[in-house]
């Protein structure tokens, strides 16, 4: 509530003046797909915190019995990392050393 220039954003939002901010429904600015911080220095400094284990969020799988390409692949490695919202397709030979 410190920061004059967000809180005026707000209120032209609410307007209907300015079409590249808005507000969720929990009241948090964006601007596009950004998220508006506050001037607030020590809010900006405040560290976040760090995943315990990185690998929660990546699984992985293969998917085998394809036909062989001319390359040999005949099965389809699949990473998915649902932090980052990605996935990777690799083809390999299922006698590929891992």
């Amino acid at each position: 509530k410190d920061d004059d220039e967000l809180w005026a954003i707000v209120q032209n939002v609410e307007d209907g003046k300015h079409t590249k901010f808005s507000v969720d429904d929990d009241g948090v600015v964006w601007f596009k797909d950004r998220l508006c911080v506050p001037s607030d220095q020590a809010l900006r400094e405040k560290p976040l915190k760090i995943a315990m284990w990185k690998w929660d969020e990546i699984s992985m799988d293969f998917v085998t019995g394809l036909p062989t390409t001319q390359k040999r692949h005949d099965a389809i490695w699949v990473v998915v990392d649902r932090l980052t919202k990605s996935a990777h397709f690799l083809p390999i030979r299922k006698n590929y050393r891992i």
